[in-house]
């Protein structure tokens, strides 16, 4: 190699360390969060998409600064469990759904309450009948 070439080399390297090796393993550290996140930011760019809002107002409506909410559509921000729910009440839509979870449900025939409890590896469901216990001060719970 030349000296010329050497020397212009030289000029175009940096002195300083890359943090490029630091920001892969960060990304490979943080991958789950970064999915789901990235998945949130299409959702709710969509949503501002389709309701003619932008970001400006969207931020007003959360309470929040314009470059967080940049931060938010872009996916690279670490979504608290309030953030996401000031994002569905503010644009009407459902980001997250809890797993296992099923809210009661009353059955028509005779006004009972059939509730569904779902948890990893117990799936039953409890029936609470009023005319059942209209004597007793206990309800009567049957599991099925």
């Amino acid at each position: 190699m030349s000296s010329e070439r050497l020397d212009k080399f030289l000029a175009l390297v940096s002195d300083e360390t890359s943090d490029f090796e630091k920001k892969v393993l960060l990304r490979k550290e943080n991958k789950e969060w970064i999915k789901k996140s990235t998945q949130i930011a299409i959702k709710v760019n969509s949503a501002i998409k389709m309701q003619s809002i932008s970001q400006k107002q969207l931020a007003e409506k959360l309470h929040v600064s314009a470059q967080y909410v940049n931060k938010m559509l872009k996916g690279s921000e670490n979504l608290s469990l309030e953030t996401i729910s000031k994002l569905e009440r503010a644009l009407g839509i459902q980001l997250i759904e809890v797993v296992g979870y099923t809210s009661y449900a009353y059955s028509k025939p005779n006004n009972s309450i059939l509730s569904t409890v779902n948890a990893p590896q117990i799936t039953k469901i409890i029936r609470f009948t009023p005319k059942d216990y209209s004597n007793s001060e206990t309800p009567c719970v049957n599991y099925y």
